[in-house]
């Protein structure tokens, strides 16, 4: 049960990933097809600038800014749809209502802008979040099965051996017996991989362990401290009832 809900969880996390990916995709096209939008207008008005100029009277102030939106004209380019502004100043309707058309459009773009950012922006930081989770569960599948493999090499009276002739390896044995006590009791009937009979073995053998340590030592102590905080006041409760029926 607990294999199968974790496979649904990742199984989730991929399609959450994939969909957040699509929608950057998708945010991302959109928002180059903006600014190529953008591009054009900014051309137009550019042409349109160079254009004005070129009707206006001359003078030094004129001349200078003919000559600073010809070259502005040179790096943009020239647009597919220039601006008719010889018409609009002659007062064409049908110029003037182009020229406002385009306004229109360009405040459209801007908005359409400001919108596809901020859509990218959270796609981004949905995968950056994504990232995370993955790489935690990952974290937690290797740690898993480097615990799995040291109990299934040594077994757990080796584990704690292994504990009692290295007591640097205390605090991380601890924990992990301290995980596996919690988590039996709840997940041995789901999982089918140990038995009553194991978690009892682990009770026993740590009970064993205090018992031959005297109640002063730094080592008991050390040991009492790391199982007290690897364990809750439930499963503490648990553990006390089958030192109790194991006497230990």
């Amino acid at each position: 049960m607990r294999a199968i809900l974790a496979c649904v969880a990742f199984t989730l996390l991929l399609a959450g990933c994939t969909f957040a990916r699509q929608k950057q995709a998708k945010a991302t096209e959109a928002l180059a097809g903006n600014h190529a939008a953008l591009d054009e207008q900014s051309r137009a008005l550019t042409t349109g600038v160079v254009d004005s100029l070129s009707l206006a009277p001359t003078n030094p102030p004129t001349a200078l800014a003919l000559d600073l939106a010809k070259r502005d004209q040179i790096i943009e380019g020239l647009p597919t749809n220039r601006i008719d502004v010889p018409a609009i100043l002659a007062g064409v309707k049908t110029a003037q209502d182009a020229l406002d058309a385009r306004f229109r459009s360009i405040d459209t773009l801007l908005a359409q802008k400001a919108t596809l950012e901020a859509s990218l922006r959270e796609a981004e930081a949905k995968l950056i979040e994504m990232g995370r989770l993955y790489e935690a569960e990952r974290n937690r599948g290797i740690l898993r099965r480097i615990w799995l493999g040291v109990v299934g090499s040594l077994g757990l009276g080796g584990v704690i051996a292994l504990v009692m002739l290295c007591p640097a390896l205390l605090p991380l044995a601890g924990r992990g017996v301290g995980a596996i006590v919690a988590k039996l009791p709840s997940l041995a009937g789901y999982l089918g991989l140990v038995s009553h009979r194991a978690f009892d073995s682990v009770v026993k053998g740590v009970g064993e362990v205090r018992a031959a340590l005297d109640k002063s030592s730094a080592f008991r102590q050390q040991l009492d401290n790391e199982l007290l905080k690897a364990t809750d006041e439930d499963h503490r409760r648990l553990i006390d009832a089958r030192r109790a029926a194991l006497n230990v």
